[in-house]
């Protein structure tokens, strides 16, 4: 059994909130530091009882093994010995140039570029995810990075992600490599050095969630029950509105104008746009704030199921849908498929191109003309006769 009761004396404590601060610099969330500041302590206490001065990685190894045989296992625990080399609990003095890189990274796309908070966290976890790679190689001198291993990473994300997730993490690697030679920390721009996924995507059109499965997502959610009456909103969100998971994740008591039946919806790029409130969404709204969420200081709309009410995560709100679909036997239904269904009903009965542009608040209609793939005879429109021969 783990044993708690005891604390690592305070040099090895001192390690471990040091290696804790690591990870909160480059980029991990509260709640993750949390759950790894408890393995490390735990970590140091075995090491401490062993006679260990420090964490080695055959150490390491040798804690996790531990661990999984004392009890359930912990998500993330076999990357233990990555995120303790580029922490520098390990490696004293691997911390000072690779957290500090992500952690200015950070602030200048957050303060100099002013991109939305989703778009740092995502840059920020490609750019950690390759430091962490060129660490377990031994390799941590960032003026060394060259082409060769740009392309071995790039082969070995392919190896895991989907082409749009791969074409996303290769945009954020560039983005990573112009700061980095912006900063003088690397001497050549090899932000376009790296490999291009092939675009498939315009040859497969968006995938929309039929009606039929729509209605059972949402009487799967048991609206007895505080929980079934938050997800049963959240879906009317995404059906009836086309809200993306951030968008209803970040949504305030304040956004919502019950007196003129509006509501606000801050998008990509920190724009705020005001839409209808339906009045089958503002019944679904009204039943959760009034029935299912818990009262308290916390201005967010949407909160966790837990004891001390937080915001919900947008990873959370990702897996609604997701899990409403498993409830039901289906294969998984993402939010975006109930952005598609939306575009898809609404072209069905007549609305226009610009229409649908606004509802789902797409800044280029390029981006809404995809949609035009899911209804056939809205191509018809766009498409001229060929002339017949004589004419």
């Amino acid at each position: 059994m783990r044993t708690t009761a005891n604390e690592p004396s305070g040099a090895l404590r001192e390690r471990a909130r040091q290696a804790c601060l690591a990870l909160a610099e480059l980029g991990y969330g509260e709640r993750s530091v949390a759950v790894y500041a408890k393995v490390l302590s735990d970590m140091e206490l075995w090491l401490e009882r062993q006679g260990m001065a420090r964490p080695t990685k055959p150490a390491v190894r040798a804690f996790i093994a531990y661990w999984r045989d004392a009890g359930p296992p912990l998500k993330g625990l076999p990357e233990l010995s990555e995120y303790l080399v580029l922490a520098g609990a390990t490696c004293p003095g691997a911390l000072s140039e690779a957290a500090k890189a992500v952690q200015a990274y950070r602030a200048y796309m957050r303060e100099e570029q002013c991109l939305s908070k989703i778009t740092v966290t995502g840059n920020s976890n490609v750019a950690r995810r390759f430091l962490l790679w060129r660490a377990a190689a031994g390799r941590r001198d960032l003026g060394g990075i060259g082409i060769a291993e740009l392309h071995a990473f790039v082969a070995a994300e392919a190896g895991r992600l989907k082409l749009a997730s791969l074409k996303t993490a290769v945009g954020a690697l560039s983005s990573f490599l112009a700061y980095l030679f912006s900063t003088g920390t690397i001497a050549t721009d090899l932000s376009g050095a790296l490999p291009r996924a092939a675009a498939r995507g315009v040859l497969s059109p968006p995938r929309a969630a039929p009606a039929p499965t729509i209605a059972r997502l949402l009487q799967s959610c048991d609206r007895s029950r505080p929980t079934g009456l938050r997800n049963f909103a959240v879906l009317m969100l995404m059906a009836r509105l086309g809200l993306r998971a951030n968008e209803i994740a970040s949504m305030a008591l304040e956004d919502i104008d019950w007196g003129r039946g509006e509501l606000a919806v801050h998008g990509k790029g920190g724009r705020a746009e005001r839409l209808p409130l339906p009045a089958d969404v503002g019944e679904a709204l009204a039943a959760y704030l009034s029935g299912g969420r818990q009262s308290g200081a916390c201005r967010a709309v949407f909160l966790s199921a837990r004891p001390k009410a937080s915001p919900m995560s947008r990873y959370a709100v990702v897996m609604v849908p997701r899990q409403a679909a498993r409830r039901c036997g289906l294969a998984d239904v993402g939010g975006h498929s109930l952005r598609h269904a939306l575009a898809s009903a609404m072209l069905a009965e007549g609305a226009s191109m610009l229409e649908v542009a606004q509802v789902l608040r797409h800044s280029d209609q390029a981006v809404t003309a995809t949609y035009a793939k899911v209804d056939r005879s809205r191509l018809g429109l766009v498409v001229r006769p060929w002339p017949k021969v004589g004419q």
